[in-house]
């Protein structure tokens, strides 16, 4: 919300604070998940991992320099 003229250092310092508690609570909300659950659920839902799907990278003679 942008500061208005006029409404002087008071408000400005009160929207601030109001600013970096929003931005405070999305990163809060950010940190609060596990990666090992986030991937499982993924996994689960589309079908689990795909069979040697990986195996190219073994395979191609770039990678294995």
């Amino acid at each position: 919300m942008p500061l208005l003229y006029g409404e002087g250092e008071g408000r400005a310092f009160e929207q601030l604070r109001e600013e970096i508690g929003k931005h405070g609570r999305h990163i809060a909300n950010l940190h609060s998940t596990d990666p090992r659950l986030n991937k499982k659920r993924i996994e689960d839902a589309k079908g689990g991992l795909l069979a040697d799907a990986y195996r190219w990278v073994f395979d191609a003679p770039d990678f294995r320099r």
